[in-house]
């Protein structure tokens, strides 16, 4: 079960830098970080589900999932556009 989440979340992770390397401004930025966490999201939630029945805690909102994985890939969006904003402006 570990290895299958480590390899959802490379999964989403790459996708976010393979749309992140044709992506140079902020809003394409976020965009893709939008589409990477909302697949994160749809590729997780089965899982999610089984986890939490397993675990007999009270399962998460689909609406409440989705919005956690696209806030956590803009959290990476944003520190990776202010990386390339601030490397760029080191080269002048």
């Amino acid at each position: 079960m570990q290895a299958q989440t480590l390899a959802l979340f490379a999964g989403a992770v790459i996708l976010w830098f393979a749309l992140s390397f044709v992506t140079k401004t902020w809003a394409k930025q976020w965009a893709a970080a939008v589409i990477a966490g909302l697949t994160t999201a749809w590729w997780r939630w089965s899982t999610m589900q089984d986890v939490a029945a397993s675990q007999g805690i009270a399962p998460m909102s689909p609406v409440r999932f989705g919005l956690i994985a696209v806030a956590g890939m803009l959290i990476l969006a944003t520190a990776g556009m202010g990386l390339y904003m601030l490397m760029k402006q080191m080269r002048r």
